[in-house]
């Protein structure tokens, strides 16, 4: 035990000599696999809240993850593509059960060799930029209109309210979300019976309501792989089986959120067009996108009065299409991303 201890001193030590000029990755290597062996389970988190040293700068706590090979979109990338800077304070910072998720295998692609990092793109979605801008359509629509051409399409804007249906509904009520596709919520047919939904406001004027990091999946093409065609509720089921291999405690409700535990849920469509955003400014990739094949992703929510949202066809002349509807089931699937949280700020 003693020299493990003294080989994470003298990890510790060799990563302070580079901070300030350049922080090596197989240094950091090194200390979290002296930590991963203490046999007094030492969280390597907390040894390096003590020695200050990721914690030093934001800026210095992201190259570690530059340098994994993710898809990453961080506070520098803020800067660069868009011009906005983000304050250190305000940028969760990452620790080494981070590190280890990313260099962990792929959840969706257990058949190839490939890991989170080779399938995922981790990026930073802040809350408030520019001093008072809040993190939404209209302000995306200013960043990258190759994405988000018109701030207020039908699907999440004008006078459209979006809604959740309520994780408990009378009983015998007759639930959309089980038919392959888009699930068909007009409240103007009676046969369904009343449902119990709850209100989100006006589309346009959602946003990102507390800071942190996505992990989003890339994969192909923004899919998670086998939910084409696939009914809302066995979607919602898929990412069930694969977060209770993550935490047996997850639990996800009707639309797909996350109630308690650790895992993947199922998006809104600002966050879809978040990732798809930043995504293509980093590498030009659309997700979700026209062709070769017309892809959508379902979301969460429901439009007032009409089905629930589906977000896609993503494609130059329009970008992003918000829709209600989709002639062919095999179109549509699910985005997914886990939300990580920070212990002391983020998400």
């Amino acid at each position: 035990m003693e020299g493990k201890r003294s080989l994470l001193t003298l990890d510790i030590n060799l990563i302070m000599c580079h901070v300030g000029h350049f922080l090596r990755m197989n240094d950091y290597l090194m200390l979290s696999l002296a930590c991963k062996d203490l046999s007094d389970q030492l969280r390597f988190q907390q040894d390096v809240q003590d020695e200050q040293l990721l914690y030093i700068s934001g800026n210095v706590n992201q190259i570690f993850f530059r340098q994994t090979g993710v898809l990453f979109f961080g506070s520098e990338e803020w800067d660069t593509t868009f011009g906005i800077k983000l304050s250190e304070d305000s940028v969760s910072l990452l620790g080494i059960e981070e590190f280890r998720l990313l260099n962990s295998p792929c959840p969706f692609d257990l058949d190839t060799s490939k890991k989170v990092k080779d399938t995922h793109a981790l990026i930073f979605v802040p809350h408030i930029v520019s001093g008072n801008k809040k993190v939404n359509m209209e302000l995306l629509s200013a960043l990258c209109p190759s994405i988000v051409q018109d701030p207020d399409p039908a699907a999440w804007g004008g006078y459209v309210e979006d809604v959740l249906l309520a994780e408990e509904q009378p009983l015998g009520v007759q639930i959309p979300d089980e038919q392959p596709g888009v699930p068909g919520y007009q409240r103007s047919v009676p046969h369904f019976g009343k449902w119990n939904f709850v209100s989100c406001g006006q589309a346009k004027d959602i946003a990102i309501d507390q800071s942190g990091w996505l992990l989003f999946y890339v994969g192909k093409d923004g899919l998670i792989p086998e939910s084409r065609g696939l009914a809302f509720t066995d979607s919602v089921d898929l990412l069930r089986k694969v977060n209770r291999t993550i935490d047996p405690d997850s639990k996800l409700g009707r639309n797909g959120e996350l109630l308690a535990g650790t895992g993947y849920e199922i998006l809104g469509s600002l966050e879809v067009a978040i990732a798809a955003s930043m995504i293509f400014s980093k590498t030009s990739m659309r997700i979700l996108p026209a062709e070769p094949e017309r892809t959508f992703a379902i979301t969460k929510y429901i439009g007032k009065g009409y089905n629930r949202i589906i977000i896609g066809e993503n494609n130059p002349s329009t970008g992003l299409f918000g829709w209600y509807r989709s002639p062919n089931d095999s179109e549509v699937g699910i985005c997914s991303a886990r939300k990580l949280v920070e212990k002391k700020r983020g998400w």
